[in-house]
C-alpha cells in the first residue's frame, strides 16, 4: 500500500509538470521542505533502484548518467509489438538552487529494452544544457512503464567551478563503463576524464585517516573537527587514457588546481565495501548497543569471530534467531554505507547511526542545507524528530550533522534496549 501511494505521487508529480510545461510557462517553484523523501533511505518502497550522476562535458552541457538493473524491469510477453521489451520513461526537472528551486528546464525520455541486456544493466545518459557559475537540483523520475511502477533520485551539483566533482568522469577500465560511486576496492582500474579545460597532470592527496564513532545523540560533548593534513601528495600525467588504482585503504582527493579549495574525493574502505563481512570488522558497529566495558570485553577476545557470536548469541539465545538479527543489523549498517558515506564510512556518520539503531524513518523532509527524519508519525507512538544540518565540507557533498538534544536520552536507550532484548528496533512496524 505504501509504495502504490509513493507511485502514485510520482505519477502525478510527472502528469502536473508534463501539463504545466505545455502551457510555456517555466517559472514555478518546488519546495521539497514539505514533502515526504522518506523513499530515498528506503529500498523496500520501490522495485526500481537506478544509479545515477551528473558530469560537465562543457561550460554549456552536463551528462546526466543513470544504470537501471534490468532484472528490476518488467519485460511485456503480451503485446506483439513490445514482445519481451521493457519500456523506461526517464523525466527530469532541472532547477535553479539558488533561486529557491525554481524551474529552468524539464524533459522526458523513453527507452525501449529488449530482454537479455548486456550483464542485466542498461547505462546511457541525458544531456542537459547547463551555465557556467550555477549551482543546480536535478529532479530524476524513473518509470517502468509496463509494470506502473517508480523511483526518484535528487542530484545537487555545482557548475560555479571547474573543480566541483561533477567536473571529473570516472570509467573502470575492466567493465568499460561509467563509475557511479566514489567508493573503489584495491584491485580496480580507474579511468578518469576530464574536459573543462586543457590540463596535463592531475594531482592527488592521500589522507590515513580513521574516523571516530558518532557520539550519541542526547551528548552535551562538542565535537572538534581536525583540519585533514595530507599523508602523502603527488602528481599523475593526464591523458585520454590515464588510469590509476586505490591500493590503501583511506581518502585520496583529486584536483587539476592545487590553488582552489574543491575537488574530487574517492575512497578505499576495503575489498567488501559497502558490506562489512569480515570479524574485526563486524564488531565495531556492536559499541552502538553496548556499554563501553562490554565493548572492550569483547575486542580482548583472541578470536575476533568466537566474539562476535558470543555476543548475539547472548542476546538471542538460539542460533538461528541471532542469525536473523545480525542480517538485519547489518542489512542497516550496509544501506547505512551506501546513502550517507561522506569522507567517512556511512555507519560512522550520524545519519548512519540513527538509521542504523532506530530503522528507516517514516518521514523524511529535505532542504538544501538540512534533513529532518520523523519516526512514529504513522503509527500509535509518540513521534520523534532528528535534524541534522548539511556541513560545508571540502571533502564531501554527503557530510550531516545532527543537532544533539538531552530529549533524546530516553528514546535511544528504549531502542537499544529492544535490540539488547534480542529484537530489532523499528518504530515504523
Amino acid at each position: 500500500m505504501r509504495m502504490k501511494k509513493i507511485f502514485a505521487a510520482i505519477i502525478i508529480i510527472l502528469c502536473f509538470t508534463t501539463a504545466f510545461l505545455l502551457k510555456g510557462c517555466r517559472t514555478t517553484f518546488f519546495n521539497f521542505d514539505t514533502r515526504n523523501m522518506s523513499f530515498l533511505y528506503n529500498p523496500s518502497v520501490t522495485l526500481l533502484h537506478p544509479e545515477c550522476f551528473v558530469y560537465h562535458s562543457s561550460d554549456t552541457l552536463s551528462l546526466l548518467f543513470f544504470k537501471i538493473n534490468t532484472n528490476e524491469l518488467f519485460f511485456n510477453t503480451q503485446s506483439k509489438d513490445f514482445f519481451n521489451k521493457a519500456r523506461i520513461q526517464v523525466h527530469y526537472r532541472l532547477l535553479d538552487a539558488a533561486k529557491n528551486d525554481e524551474l529552468l528546464d524539464s524533459a522526458t525520455v523513453s527507452y525501449f529494452i529488449q530482454r537479455g541486456a548486456k550483464q542485466g544493466k542498461f547505462i546511457t545518459y541525458i544531456p542537459i544544457h547547463t551555465s557556467h557559475l550555477q549551482k543546480y537540483t536535478l529532479e530524476v523520475i524513473y518509470i517502468d512503464f509496463f509494470r506502473h511502477r517508480g523511483s526518484q533520485s535528487i542530484l545537487s551539483f555545482d557548475k560555479s567551478t571547474l573543480n566541483s566533482p561533477q567536473n571529473f568522469f570516472l570509467s573502470s577500465e575492466q567493465l568499460k563503463e561509467p563509475w557511479f560511486q566514489n567508493t573503489f576496492h584495491e584491485d580496480d582500474l580507474i579511468k578518469i576524464r576530464y574536459d573543462r579545460q586543457p590540463i596535463s597532470k592531475i594531482f592527488v592527496k592521500y589522507y590515513n585517516i580513521t574516523s571516530p564513532l558518532p557520539l550519541p545523540p542526547f551528548s552535551t560533548k562538542k565535537m572538534v573537527s581536525e583540519k585533514l593534513i595530507p599523508d602523502s601528495i603527488w602528481t599523475i600525467p593526464y591523458n585520454d587514457s590515464t588510469i590509476f588504482r586505490l591500493v590503501q585503504k583511506g581518502m585520496y582527493f583529486i584536483q587539476t588546481d592545487t590553488t582552489k579549495s574543491d575537488g574530487l574525493t574517492l575512497l578505499n574502505f576495503g575489498k567488501f565495501y559497502p558490506e562489512i563481512k569480515e570479524a574485526e570488522e563486524l564488531i565495531k558497529p556492536i559499541r552502538f548497543l553496548t556499554t563501553k566495558k562490554k565493548f572492550e570485553e569483547l575486542n580482548t577476545y583472541e578470536n575476533s569471530k568466537i566474539a562476535l557470536d558470543d555476543f548475539w548469541l547472548k542476546l538471542t539465545g538460539t542460533v538461528a534467531h541471532s542469525k536473523e538479527l545480525l542480517r538485519i543489523y547489518y542489512s542497516r549498517i550496509q544501506l547505512a554505507n551506501k546513502f550517507f558515506v561522506s569522507y567517512t564510512e556511512g555507519w560512522k556518520t550520524d545519519r548512519g547511526m540513527i538509521y542504523t539503531v532506530f530503522g528507516s524513518p517514516g518521514t523524511i523532509f529535505k532542504s538544501d542545507n538540512m534533513e529532518k527524519w520523523i519516526y512514529g508519525e504513522r503509527t500509535n507512538q509518540p513521534s520523534m524528530n532528528f535534524t541534522f544540518e548539511k556541513v560545508d565540507n571540502t571533502f564531501s557533498e554527503n557530510d550531516y550533522v545532527l543537532i544533539r538534544n538531552d530529549i533524546y536520552k530516553t528514546s535511544w536507550f528504549q531502542a537499544v534496549d529492544v535490540w539488547r532484548n534480542g529484537k530489532a528496533y523499528s518504530v515504523e512496524n
